[in-house]
């Protein structure tokens, strides 16, 4: 079900690829980061790292305004410390796949705004923390410099929350919140 969740929604972002190839770019991204906070009952801190990678499409709808999708593996890292009895800390180790589904708004020639939704599949067969296969949110503010006629180079500050709509019968919130900044090229 994961598989298939995963290639349907892989294959709606690319869809678009069949019309005017003009208003289509594509590109590479990888990205590094944090974990913010992660809603574990008991936890009181948290720390670690994150590492994405992705390839990316670009959909010019108008002027300013494009849709953003693609594929990105992201892998977090993370440990928390407990706050409460037992004292003591454990380790995570978490891999998803997501689609973002993103809007994003030039507000000048090279910086722009991006947002929308993250399609997380959790891809892990052993899993130290609930499966994180759900819809989660995104949003970054970025800029871009053109390093020739035909590619453009952009640096992404951005903000995940993962998995935030899951289906939590045991009321437990174990949600996935990072931050970082994505590095990638496109096409024009």
């Amino acid at each position: 079900m994961k598989i298939f969740l995963l290639v349907f929604l892989w294959m709606i972002s690319f869809h678009l690829y069949a019309q005017d190839q003009r208003k289509n770019s594509f590109g590479v991204s990888m990205g590094i980061g944090q974990p913010v906070t992660i809603q574990f009952t008991g936890s009181s801190s948290v720390s670690g790292n994150n590492f994405e990678l992705g390839f990316n499409y670009y959909r010019q709808l108008a002027k300013k305004v494009k849709f953003e999708s693609g594929i990105v593996w992201h892998r977090l890292q993370l440990t928390t410390h407990s706050s409460e009895p037992p004292f003591g800390h454990s380790h995570y180790d978490v891999g998803l796949v997501y689609v973002p589904l993103f809007m994003r708004l030039n507000f000048s020639k090279h910086f722009f705004f991006h947002g929308g939704f993250l399609a997380d599949v959790d891809l892990r067969t052993a899993q130290s923390i609930r499966n994180q296969t759900g819809l989660g949110a995104g949003m970054g503010f970025g800029f871009e410099i053109p390093i020739s006629k035909k590619l453009i180079i952009q640096m992404i500050p951005y903000l995940n929350l993962h998995s935030f709509l899951i289906d939590r019968q045991d009321g437990l919130s174990d949600g996935l919140f990072d931050r970082g900044i994505k590095i990638g090229i496109r096409t024009r």
